[in-house]
């Protein structure tokens, strides 16, 4: 592959990723949604369901974002082969063989903390609403 066809294939990986990030964003911001309006007529099953549904699904998301990321490596490492043969990359190419510092630590900070988030907003709605229907 040359250098083009590789930059192309990394930006679509890329592109795959975020992607996966936004659609699993606004499905965690649909239970977020769900767990507020309708909260209150979920019994414990619905509940449990939902989440384990939304647990499944988050891990589901995980395991795309390691493959694209391990795809993502492959690429950068075909394009630091180039390099290494002695071809000049231009700079955009040669910006990809430099390691990203901090998305290897906010990425799953922030995955895990969203995900912990709406588990405990679900589970603290439901919990709330009930204490409340007693009282």
């Amino acid at each position: 592959m040359s250098e083009a066809d590789i930059i192309y294939q990394i930006s679509e990986v890329l592109n795959r990723m975020w992607d996966l990030q936004q659609w699993w964003a606004s499905v965690s911001f649909g239970v977020l949604v769900a767990a507020y309006l309708v909260g209150k007529h979920l019994n414990g099953f619905l509940i449990s369901i939902l989440l384990l549904l939304y647990s499944v699904y988050s891990l589901y998301m995980w395991e795309l974002l390691g493959t694209n990321a391990d795809v993502y490596v492959a690429f950068v490492d075909d394009l630091q082969g180039i390099s290494e043969s002695g071809v000049t990359l231009s700079s955009g190419a040669s910006t990809y063989l430099s390691p990203p510092t901090m998305s290897y630590f906010l990425v799953p900070i922030v995955l895990i903390g969203t995900y912990m988030s709406v588990i405990s907003y679900t589970i603290y709605v439901f919990c709330h609403t009930k204490n409340n229907d007693i009282a």
